[in-house]
């Protein structure tokens, strides 16, 4: 069993100081709507950021082991809030990767590398909301994508 260990300590109002395990540290608060502070980090971006950090490692990991000639990876992740059961939860996530490779035949492995990432992202396996991978691969200097 791996543990990770972070820490938080509250510097006043609706915000703190989160330390991870490698003593880097960075200040959040709680989104504006709640009196937070106007351009922190929010921990509803933390988690969204996970699944989308998670995806881009199990991918280059994968990647890695296929000999996909990466160029350049880029993910947007978008997500979604809403009311369930009188509680505000996360109902969904959608990540999308950009992924540009050295050539054409490297597309499909690119395409099977970000699947198998989707699939055993240790991030995405623990949450109990939708996350879903809408996936764009493209060979370097292409205007195409797929």
């Amino acid at each position: 069993m791996k543990t990770f260990e972070s820490y938080v300590r509250w510097t006043g109002g609706n915000e703190g100081e989160l330390t991870f395990e490698n003593g880097d540290t960075m200040k959040f608060s709680s989104p504006v709507d709640y009196g937070g502070v106007e351009g922190s980090v929010v921990p509803e971006e933390l988690l969204i950021a996970s699944l989308n950090t998670c995806l881009q490692m199990a991918f280059l990991a994968y990647a890695r082991k296929m000999r996909v000639g990466i160029e350049s990876f880029e993910s947007e992740a978008e997500g979604h809030l809403d009311k369930v059961d009188h509680q505000t939860r996360f109902v969904k996530c959608i990540l999308r990767p950009r992924v540009s490779v050295s050539s054409a035949k490297h597309v499909s492995r690119a395409k099977k590398a970000i699947s198998l990432a989707d699939k055993n992202c240790f991030i995405t396996n623990s949450v109990n909301f939708e996350v879903t991978v809408e996936p764009s691969v493209q060979v370097a200097g292409a205007d195409e994508s797929t």
